[in-house]
């Protein structure tokens, strides 16, 4: 997988969580682990706030530790853009929050088209709301929301699959979202795909703190063969270090001078999100 798409990916499972206190300088720690079958993945990602237009996103892996190769995601105007970046590869590019989303969306309109693509009838359901443990310190609310979905296709074959999914999510009111956060699902919500926005606009109805919790089960049937795949995924903020301005190393929000994004790295990262089941 390419470091874009990594770091894609990464930022999609990571996007429903609290960037918190807007107006502080903060370290914060996010932990995600995904299982899929035998397989599983660690992730923990460190998220450095100064104030409300300056975030940094590393991607450290499962050896926890940043060097000099860790992939990073940089924005210092409030998530209208972004830089990508990777050392270890000498790779940079810079691409347009808006634009991407669109790109994905009319991806998702184009593929959808060529292979006669029907989505039926997706919702998002609240199931159960009740006071939540205490996390980091802070009160939260637990809920539970069911995304459920099906849709066929027919290109050389024929495709039918249904979708549940099962999201835990503790949500705390006593946390302020993060201006960079809202830009990012004001953005994902108006890609122009209207199941995609649909979807994230119901998601976000019923959430109006910020989440420190999740856990996910994602349950994916394929009815033509009667199989189904199961993934489990938990994400959750574990450290939030309150930082004076000057414990931030000078480099840290520096903006390198990039490329834009290509149109053929776009469509190179849009298709790995796509295969991984990160959009549709």
């Amino acid at each position: 997988m390419t470091t874009q798409s990594r770091i894609w990916i990464s930022l999609l499972a990571f996007l429903s969580m609290a960037l918190p206190v807007a107006a502080d300088t903060l370290r914060v720690t996010v932990e995600t682990e995904i299982v899929e079958g035998d397989k599983k993945e660690q992730d923990t990602e460190i998220i450095t706030i100064d104030g409300d237009k300056k975030v940094r996103l590393e991607f450290l892996g499962e050896e926890k530790k940043p060097s000099d190769k860790t992939p990073y995601l940089l924005t210092v105007d409030g998530g209208n853009t972004w830089v990508i970046g990777n050392k270890a590869e000498a790779y940079c590019a810079q691409m347009d929050t808006g634009e991407f989303f669109r790109y994905l969306g009319s991806l998702a309109i184009k593929y959808g088209g060529l292979a006669n693509l029907e989505i039926a009838d997706p919702q998002v359901k609240k199931v159960l709301e009740e006071k939540g443990s205490k996390i980091l310190g802070y009160p939260t609310t637990h809920v539970q929301l069911v995304t459920t979905a099906s849709g066929k296709a027919a290109m050389l074959k024929s495709y039918d699959y249904k979708v549940h999914i099962t999201d835990d999510i503790w949500y705390t009111t006593k946390l302020e979202m993060h201006p960079v956060r809202k830009r990012w699902l004001e953005a994902l919500s108006q890609s122009g795909y209207k199941e995609l926005d649909t979807l994230i606009n119901q998601r976000v109805n019923h959430l109006p703190g910020a989440i420190l919790k999740q856990e996910s089960v994602i349950k994916v049937t394929n009815v033509i063969k009667n199989k189904e795949d199961i993934t489990t995924e938990k994400t959750q903020l574990v450290t939030i270090e309150k930082l004076k301005p000057s414990d931030i190393p000078k480099h840290t929000f520096h903006m390198p001078k990039c490329k834009k994004i290509s149109k053929k790295e776009m469509r190179s990262t849009a298709m790995d999100l796509f295969e991984k089941g990160k959009i549709l």
